[in-house]
């Protein structure tokens, strides 16, 4: 029989004297990055915290150098049809009602990265603290999948609509001192600061009478954005639609185009030696090692040998300007051509 609170990705730990239990995303070596497991987990370690009397607030955060890098491409695999699809993205918002909707008041910790689901997770925390050099954005759209979590009823309502629009279209990145200035970020703090910070937080929350922290929690999510049940139901149907068009969706599971993700990322301002972002978005390990010792000649090969999907024509020719630009040699086959008339660099191929 498991022991209460024990769970294979998630560690709960409880400060009795007060009331604060500690759930910390504990799958360091993949970044924390989210398989159905851990999903699993973060939705039961949640409610069995909220059913819990010794426990009167929650502190969420990660282990190692991330608090979440979203989906875990090593372990994806693609839903075979509506149903797999509909029960996995169910379970995603499973998570984000059990940390929102529960009684106890969330306190975040926001360290490293935060990234797609794992950035919606830090949205749904009560009182959002980010270390300073965290990071977070949202990589769906140019992935061609939607988001969860009820951020399109959040973040509407923390930031406004046209900066909402501009986050979850674009996938810009943002430092933990943007997301201050937006109103995404509740506190910023000096790394080494922020476990303390968020542990006085969730103190002084535990310290407050129940009934009336608990009422607060739930009329504020009930007034403060739209439906929230309504934003997950809509973005459940959005997703499981996704997921299920396979020709539209060869991005995320196609396994010859999965170093043509290493490329549409160029179009983003991804730096091609962060760990992070490399490895969410291609999965052969060669591709990340070369990419990480600036063996620029790979990544360029690369643009000459596939076949190119459309949504990384772009991208592609963004990587071999650059090359270009920093005399960094030639590819056999290929040869930037300068813009064509909508400003966009073109490339041709041998």
């Amino acid at each position: 029989m498991a022991t209460p609170f024990t769970y294979p990705t998630v560690l709960s730990e409880l400060d009795a004297e007060h009331g604060v239990r500690t759930i910390t995303l504990n799958r360091p070596g993949s970044m924390n990055a989210m398989n159905r497991q851990l999903i699993d987990d973060v939705a039961v370690a949640f409610d069995d915290a909220h059913a819990d009397d010794a426990t009167r607030a929650i502190l969420f955060t990660g282990a190692g150098r991330a608090f979440c890098a979203g989906d875990d491409r090593k372990e994806h695999v693609h839903p075979d049809g509506e149903a797999e699809a509909r029960d996995l993205v169910r379970a995603i918002q499973r998570a984000t009602e059990a940390i929102m909707f529960g009684a106890k008041p969330v306190v975040g910790a926001i360290n490293g990265w935060a990234v797609g689901g794992g950035f919606e997770w830090a949205i749904n925390c009560d009182f959002p603290i980010w270390a300073e050099s965290a990071r977070g954005f949202f990589p769906e759209v140019s992935l061609n999948i939607f988001v969860t979590g009820a951020v399109t009823s959040l973040l509407p309502a923390m930031v406004g609509l046209h900066t909402a629009r501009e986050m979850l279209f674009l996938g810009e990145r943002y430092t933990a001192a943007d997301l201050l200035r937006m109103g995404v970020a509740w506190r910023v703090v000096p790394d080494d600061r922020l476990l303390d910070e968020a542990n006085e937080v969730a103190r002084r929350l535990a310290a407050l009478p129940t009934l009336a922290t608990q009422a607060m929690k739930r009329v504020l999510n009930a007034t403060a954005s739209t439906d929230l049940a309504t934003a997950l139901r809509l973005e459940e149907d959005a997703t499981v639609a996704g997921l299920a068009l396979e020709e539209d969706n060869l991005l995320l599971h196609a396994p010859h185009l999965r170093p043509q993700l290493l490329l549409h990322a160029a179009d983003h301002q991804v730096d091609h030696r962060d760990d992070l972002v490399l490895r969410q978005l291609v999965e052969d390990d060669d591709v990340v090692d070369a990419v990480q010792e600036l063996r620029t000649e790979v990544l360029l090969q690369l643009v000459v040998d596939l076949q190119l999907h459309p949504l990384v024509v772009g991208a592609a020719a963004v990587v071999l300007a650059e090359a270009h630009a920093h005399g960094l040699g030639d590819v056999p086959g290929a040869e930037v051509r300068g813009e064509d008339q909508h400003g966009v660099l073109e490339v041709d191929r041998a």
